[in-house]
């Protein structure tokens, strides 16, 4: 073997073989005994016996090593050939179909014709096997450009570091999950913790339900964890049975936990499963304390998307020009590709932009929380799936941030020198450490 093979990491085909599986790795070289490594850390599946030609009647680890001849005396579901020939292979391929194994059953890797899996092995080495204990893999990480959710992306990171430092946090974007699946499924162990990044997705809106019903589904064995979600289901799916399929499959899952940061999503989830909580929305954990001068005008920023209700955009804008109130537009989410090391300064750039201004009227969730952690005042209408309102009970001054109605819109300019007002009068934003260590105190008791 190659001396770059003889160091590259070698991928148990973990999407071709179900969760619980009875295996035989044939052949107990190199790469046997590192398949062997990734089959009993991962214990995604159960090695019942190793088949070698030239090893026979010893045992690793409690697992007999026999003759290809003896293959049938094991329950076995599937075969992996543990070498890197492709001749080879094909050689140990017919003894196995001369023993009337079925084909379907025996499967080889090509580690030479891998590439995907040896560049995503080569890219994740050095953030993801650091440590052999404590990790937590942070799933569904953005790299959408919504600003908001980099914002709880980064807030929840920090947040685990800081209550759980014997812990190795490290982060998963959904693009990565999707793209480099069998990686994790060789890598991540059972006494590996599984987070998902909080945000609005528990539901049908926007089809994310996909992504995390296959990461769940992936790992029956982890303890996995949701941080502050809101339902966002179709209001359909309310009464064509899609809601509650899919609280039955919750129920279903082991080792599941939900956590919820509106009051109306928990207590409707709460009916069907009692593993839930409710916390505040991990944004809240940042701030963002405002120095320097205003500019004197507004800014709007408003969602042009499914979740929008409020459509008075060009009356309040006529009421800001008739009162001699001048603003500006501006949308935290950028539609483009943003990775997970350029969201860090797209989150700054946002902040220092919202703090520059006098007031920020929106509706858009992480607008108002982005405005409130940046001590700038805000007035919010809420959208479609009521995450501005069900989060809103978790602003501590509600002073500087507040929700208004349609009704609000003919005296906009009234709100808005109250409220400018009203920030001048406050101190910063402190965000809410208490309920934040409960959270945490709930976390290490699941643990």
């Amino acid at each position: 073997m190659s001396e770059n093979n003889s160091t590259k990491m070698w991928r148990v085909p973990f999407t071709s073989i179900p969760f619980g599986a009875n295996v035989a790795l044939y052949g107990f070289g190199k790469i046997g005994k590192r398949y062997l490594r990734t089959l009993c850390e991962t214990k995604r599946v159960k090695v019942v016996v190793i088949l070698d030609a030239y090893v026979d009647g010893d045992e690793v680890d409690g697992i007999p090593i026999c003759k290809p001849i003896d293959v049938s005396l094991f329950p076995v579901d599937y075969i992996i050939i543990s070498v890197e020939s492709g001749n080879i292979a094909s050689e140990m391929k017919l003894t196995l179909l001369q023993e009337g194994i079925d084909e379907d059953k025996i499967i080889w890797i090509d580690g030479n014709d891998d590439e995907r899996f040896v560049k995503e092995s080569t890219k994740f080495s050095l953030r993801f096997l650091q440590s052999y204990r404590g990790r937590f893999f942070l799933f569904m990480l953005p790299e959408h450009g919504n600003t908001g959710d980099y914002a709880i992306g980064y807030a929840a990171e920090k947040f685990l570091r800081d209550y759980f430092p014997e812990h190795q946090v490290l982060g998963v974007t959904s693009l990565e999950w999707i793209a480099s699946k069998e990686f994790f499924l060789n890598i991540i162990r059972p006494d590996d913790v599984i987070f998902f990044n909080g945000g609005g997705y528990w539901g049908d809106l926007r089809g994310d339900d996909l992504v995390y019903r296959d990461i769940v589904e992936a790992f029956p064995n982890q303890k996995k964890i949701f941080l502050p979600n809101t339902l966002t289901y179709k209001k359909e799916s309310f009464k064509n049975g899609k809601f509650s399929n899919d609280m039955n499959w919750l129920a279903s899952q082991l080792n599941t936990t939900v956590i919820f940061r509106d009051k109306r999503s928990y207590d409707i989830v709460r009916e069907y499963d009692e593993r839930v909580y409710c916390y505040p929305d991990m944004a809240f954990y940042l701030k963002f304390p405002r120095n320097g001068k205003s500019n004197g005008k507004i800014l709007l920023c408003f969602r042009d998307d499914m979740e929008k209700i409020f459509m008075h955009n060009d009356v309040l804008k006529s009421n800001l020009l008739n009162a001699g109130i001048s603003y500006e537009e501006f949308d935290i989410y950028t539609k483009k590709y943003v990775s997970q090391e350029d969201g860090h300064e797209l989150l700054d750039s946002v902040v220092k932009l919202f703090q520059s201004f006098d007031c920020v009227l929106t509706d858009r969730l992480h607008g108002m929380i982005l405005s409130v952690i940046s001590d700038v005042p805000c007035l919010a209408f809420d959208s479609y799936t009521k995450k501005i309102s069900g989060v809103y009970k978790w602003i501590p001054n509600k002073r500087v941030a507040r929700i208004l109605s349609e009704e609000n819109v003919s005296k906009i300019s009234d709100e808005i020198y109250s409220i400018v007002a009203a920030r001048d009068k406050e101190g910063g934003y402190v965000p809410d450490y208490g309920r934040f260590a409960d959270m945490a105190q709930v976390i290490k008791k699941i643990l």
